[in-house]
Order: C-alpha cells, then structure tokens, then sequence
C-alpha cells in the first residue's frame, strides 16, 4: 500500500515503511524506508529515490532515517542501503531543483543519454536542432561544452570552424587517437565524410558480421545473429534462447558454426558483443571454450576504427545514424530500447510476429555493419576527394593544401573595410603589449652586476 508522507515542502508516495525499536514506547523510533523496484540490477537512481524517501520522513518527523531497504527484480532480492551519504546528494539536486523553478528563464538545453527513455525526446531533439545545441553531438561531455562556450562557441556550425589538422609527434611512444569534435561539425556542416590519419583494415577471405542482442538488466544474450560472406556467397546464422538455462546452447552452435571457418574474422560494433562471448565462454565446456576464445582473438570493434578516424555527417556514432548516409533513410525498425520491449512482450505473450521481429531487426543490424565495412574497404585507401553513391569523402590532409602554412602571415582579405580598420588596430595594440624579445643568460648576469654596482655608487 502507497502512502503520502507531505514536509510541507516536499512530498513523496512511500511504498512501505519499517520501524527498527522494538520498545516503541520507551525507545527512539528509526524509521526504515522501503521500495519496490522491477529492475534487477540496483543502480545510483533507485538509491536516490530511496534517498528521497528518507528526507521527507526525516523533515516530516524531525529525526534522522540512516538506513533503507530495496525489494526488486524477479526473484524480489532485498538490498540493504546506508543512506548517510545519498541523503546529502539528494539534498544537492533538490536545491539545485528549487533554484531552477524559481528562476525566471527556463534551464539550458541539454540533450544526454536519458533522451531515449524520456516522453519529450522528440521535442527537445527538435528544439536543439533549431538552435543547432552543442549537445547534439553525442559523446562531447559537459565540461567541454562549457569550455567551447567560454570561448563564445554555442552551435555545431560555429563549432566547425575550428578544426585545425594537425601532425602527431613523431617522438611520442604511444599516438593517442582522439576523437575530434571540431571536424565531426565540420563533416556535418559541408555534408561530407572526413576520413583522419592511416587506417588498415585487415584483409580475410571471410567476414562474419556479428550481432547480439540481450537484457543487461538480467545479464541475459538471447539472440545471436550472424552474417557470414564466403567466395562461395552469403549466410545468415540465427540462434535463439527461449530461457535463461538455453543461452550456453545457443553460444555452442554459433562457435560450432564459425570454428570450422578458414581466414576468416569477425566485426562487431561496440564491445557490447565481445564481453557477452567472454563471459558465457566461462562457463562452457573446455572445447567450446577455446572455440570461443579463438573467435575473440580473430574480432575487431569497428567502433574502435570508425571514432577516432571516420567522420560521417551525423550527430553520433552509432550504426543506425551511419546506416542512414550508407543506404539512404529508410523507415526506422527499432532502436535497443525498443528490442528490450520487443523481449519483454514475447516473454508474456509468446506471439511469433514479434519473434520474427527481434530476428529481423538483428539480422538489418548485421547488414548495416556488412556496408559500413565495405564502405571504409572503398575509400580508407589514400586517394583524393571522391563521391560515389551520393557521399561525398574527403581526407583531412587535403586541408592543409587549402591554406599553406605561409600564407598565415599574408595580407587577408576583409568582407568589410571597417573590419579591416578593427583588425589593424589590435594588430598594433598585440605588438606594443605582447612582443618580447629573448636575450641571451649572460647578457642578464652582466646586467645585474652592473645594477648591483649602480647602487652601491
């Protein structure tokens, strides 16, 4: 049963509520808030509505609560949870909360991972994209936004401009690959795909294109789906766990049907795919086992080559926003979202179409990763700009030929002459207050001692 528990101010649903003294008439009451949760994994969320409850009881009673429970998942495991530390959290978001209703302009927009599971998804990713936000490219963290934003660069486009390529240090050890946010606006701006720095994808006879979908929640792989490309033609695995006790046997079958494979390799995109092979390869037989482990050994993360060396005209990195410019838009089939609502239906009602949708869905994904392979296979190799299939590509090299070096320091032409005016004055302000001249150390000791015998005169 739900109660209301109201501090005046603030107000929560309390699901239940235990009392921890056993003297309740001579003895202190601590109260022990209690919440129910679907989710099998506990993350800091459901921590912080339990916090939540806390406060308002300890404002309402005017006592301390230190302590909470958790029911939740399938199986209703009960976690115990110190709420000393998360209650003071939650006390930071509901001012943080309570500034922001009171003040007179609405928040700043910010796109973020949570988009997906929210109501107002669309609208607020239509409003970005009138106001071309920053936060429209995925991945670019807070801190850097309010850096670009100190600078005076508050959209995508303007963010464009500052792209500048440049050398890796030949004496560094280890090259860091970065992704560049500046030229993923850039690509988005021109409507081009920049491809930076050397790539080499390594050549097979076969590919296998490998997809996995499952319930992090429940750390459960249901589907394995699998496109093979041989000389002799094209085949698609698919392997299906109706159950949790299922989801070795389907492991077994795919390494069985890619074991006996020669030259080949496997792409994935992301590590989400990797890690589910790792971990239910423990607990398979020693040969499956090593089947599986060779498997690994023989996969590359495509998302590790396209971040920091392919830039596509779209906000993010993911395979269906890359898929888009590959193929053309098409109608969406789904997201990862909507896969685990697809499951969790099934699950219920056992309907068919909705099998052959998870498959469907699996298999395009599978696909999609097969054209973005042969795309970076076309156009990795060095050669100048091109377009095929309506993409336009270009390498970040050829920007340098744009501006040479020597031409920095030339005469610039100026779309107004009153700008030009604007420029050479702080032109001549930079050289009066900026420019210094280097001298040599013993020209600054002689210096000092000719000081130090001024003075002594």
């Amino acid at each position: 049963m739900i109660a209301n528990v109201d501090s005046c101010e603030l107000e929560t649903e309390l699901h239940a509520m235990e009392y921890a003294s056993d003297n309740v008439q001579h003895g202190p009451i601590e109260f022990i808030p209690i919440r129910f949760f679907y989710a099998n994994k506990i993350t800091n969320y459901e921590k912080y509505i339990l916090g939540f409850d806390a406060v308002v009881l300890s404002e309402c009673h005017g006592c301390k609560v230190n302590a909470g429970r958790i029911v939740h998942g399938d199986n209703n495991a009960t976690q115990s949870v110190t709420l000393t530390t998360v209650s003071d959290e939650v006390r930071k978001f509901i001012r943080k909360i309570t500034t922001m209703l009171s003040s007179s302009t609405p928040p700043d927009l910010v796109l973020n991972r949570h988009c997906p599971e929210c109501e107002f998804q669309r609208r607020c990713r239509q409003k970005a994209l009138e106001n071309d936000d920053l936060s429209l490219l995925s991945g670019m963290s807070g801190k850097e936004r309010t850096r670009n934003r100190n600078k005076g660069i508050f959209t995508v486009a303007q963010l464009s401009y500052t792209f500048r390529p440049r050398r890796s240090s030949k004496r560094a050890k280890k090259h860091a690959k970065p992704h560049h946010f500046a030229l993923q606006a850039l690509a988005i701006r021109e409507g081009t795909t920049y491809i930076h720095g050397p790539l080499e994808i390594p050549s097979c006879e076969t590919q296998v294109y490998l997809d996995i979908e499952g319930l992090p929640d429940r750390d459960f792989y249901y589907l394995v789906g699998a496109l093979v490309i041989t000389v002799q033609g094209q085949y698609f695995y698919s392997f299906w766990a109706n159950t949790k006790s299922e989801e070795p046997f389907i492991f077994q079958q795919f390494a069985d049907a890619i074991g006996g494979l020669q030259d080949y390799r496997v792409f994935h995109f992301g590590s989400y795919d990797a890690i589910a092979i790792d971990r239910i390869a423990k607990k398979l037989p020693e040969n499956t086992q090593q089947q599986l482990v060779a498997i690994l050994k023989r996969s590359i993360n495509v998302l590790s080559l396209v971040y920091p060396h392919i830039y596509f005209p779209t906000h993010s990195n993911g395979l269906k926003d890359i898929s888009g410019i590959l193929s053309g838009p098409s109608v969406q089939q789904g997201t990862g979202l909507d896969s685990i609502i697809w499951r969790m239906k099934w699950e219920r009602e056992r309907d068919s179409s909705i099998k052959t949708q998870l498959i469907e869905y699996n298999k395009s994904d599978c696909f999609s990763l097969m054209r973005l392979i042969d795309f970076m296979r076309q156009h990795v190799p060095e050669a100048p700009e091109q377009s095929t299939g309506g993409i336009v590509v270009r390498r970040t090299e050829e920007l340098k030929l744009v501006r040479p070096h020597w031409q920095l320091f030339g005469v610039k032409p100026y779309a107004l002459e009153d700008l030009k005016q604007v420029s050479k004055a702080a032109y001549f302000d930079y050289q009066r207050e900026k420019v210094f001249f280097r001298t040599h150390a013993n020209f600054k000791a002689i210096n000092k001692a000719l000081f130090a015998i001024d003075v002594e005169h």
